[in-house]
């Protein structure tokens, strides 16, 4: 993964980050920090899970957010 585009997730509106070995978020409180943090360990806990199934994947990524209490 290399970036991470978010639209409309939380307090995030609208993002788009080139990810690299090391990214820090220095911004104000409720910007949504903790947010893009839990949404970049969804993605990189999918992109495994789609990893070691590969194609026998059975859960679909809505499905699979809802794991993490998200509608």
């Amino acid at each position: 993964m290399k970036r991470i585009t978010i639209h409309n997730f939380g307090p995030i509106k609208d993002v788009d980050i080139e990810l690299k070995e090391f990214n820090f978020l220095i911004v104000g409180q409720g910007t949504g920090k903790s947010t893009l943090a839990k949404m970049l360990s969804i993605v990189c806990d999918y992109n495994l899970y789609f990893h070691l199934l590969g194609s026998t994947q059975t859960k679909l990524w809505i499905d699979f957010l809802k794991d993490y209490g998200i509608q």
